[in-house]
């Protein structure tokens, strides 16, 4: 069953506004190499489409709450660190009610549960019952250094950290309503384009990866991830401009215009790898991952590209998210590349 939200939800929008704002020029760069990869014209497309995001994200900052060491949190954390902390919240939603009357335990014992929902090549791992256990889990992400850092502080202390998390997340619950209010106008004819698209199910690459990797999901607009998709245990998050970028892409009938798009991809060297890998046998993230010496969020943006030019398919099985190559839609395009070039 697809529960299709009709509203942004609080609490994503707000730590994504966090994470963005506390590192917006590093989101924009990963936005337009995104739009790239995607075979559109990053810069003009930005230009087109994405100024509701960049007043939505000035509007936020302009009334910001938090001391610069609240914000260590969020600057400077990788993405997968952010989902992360996104998890441990959106599965314990009363947290933000009271932390007061929970435990050290209670609280590590979901963030671990929140490392194995994102990090899928955690699930069959044994609980950690030791700092060394812990610090192994926390090595065995691929997250950059600072977020280890962060995510072991907290399991050294997840009263006191996740309390000052839900302190964060509360006092910018005013900045959130400002921002949303400042762009109500142009938000209010995305919704009407989100609604229309994912009743549709256009976006078969996305119902296909959250058929196969959640159930029972509900699916939520997201306007500070704009081109992002987000599938977590409880709860999708789907950009609101999404549908924009995919519509633009496929606005791309000619032969040639799909062709250059596939290429681009392929002409990138982890992408290429990437498929190499996969070749010899399917594997999952992590295992690609740590072959190539490439973070989780590196992974996760490639794998993207791939899925939508078709070159590579999911399946899950034992707990983990296992990619394969789809053969077919491979010789598809160099038949393609034959009949122009031969």
């Amino acid at each position: 069953m697809i529960d299709i939200q009709g509203q942004l939800d609080p609490l994503f929008e707000i730590m994504g506004l966090l994470y963005v704002s506390c590192n917006l020029d590093a989101v924009k760069q990963e936005m337009k190499a995104g739009l790239s990869d995607f075979g559109l014209e990053a810069e003009a497309f930005y230009a087109q489409n994405l100024t509701i995001f960049d007043e939505y994200v000035q509007a936020f900052m302009n009334n910001r709450e938090g001391s610069p060491e609240d914000l260590t949190l969020f600057k400077g954390k990788d993405f997968t660190c952010f989902v992360i902390l996104l998890a441990l919240l959106a599965e314990n939603r009363s947290w933000l009610a009271s932390t007061k009357a929970l435990t050290n335990e209670e609280i590590r014992a979901q963030l671990i549960r929140a490392c194995r929902e994102v990090i899928d090549d955690l699930a069959d791992s044994p609980n950690p019952e030791s700092l060394e256990d812990i610090i192994g889990l926390l090595e065995a992400i691929g997250l950059e250094d600072n977020s280890k850092w962060l995510l072991l502080l907290m399991m050294q202390q997840p009263k006191k950290h996740v309390a000052r998390l839900v302190d964060i997340v509360n006092a910018n619950a005013k900045a959130y309503e400002k921002a949303l209010s400042s762009v109500s106008k142009p938000l209010g004819r995305l919704m009407q384009q989100y609604d229309q698209w994912m009743r549709n199910q256009d976006d078969q690459t996305f119902f296909e990866l959250k058929r196969k990797v959640s159930t029972n999901t509900a699916i939520h607009p997201t306007l500070v991830y704009p081109i992002s998709q987000i599938i977590l245990e409880s709860s999708c998050y789907y950009g609101l401009l999404c549908a924009k970028a995919l519509s633009k892409e496929k606005s791309l009938v000619q032969e040639k215009e799909l062709l250059l798009m596939k290429l681009k991809a392929l002409s990138d060297r982890s992408k290429l790898e990437i498929l190499t890998s996969l070749k010899v046998s399917p594997k999952y993230n992590l295992e690609i991952a740590q072959q190539l010496g490439l973070t989780a969020a590196t992974m996760s943006h490639h794998m993207g590209v791939l899925l939508n030019c078709g070159f590579v398919g999911i399946e899950k099985k034992e707990g983990k998210v296992y990619y394969h190559l789809e053969k077919d839609n491979l010789k598809a395009m160099i038949e393609v590349l034959e009949k122009i070039l031969l």
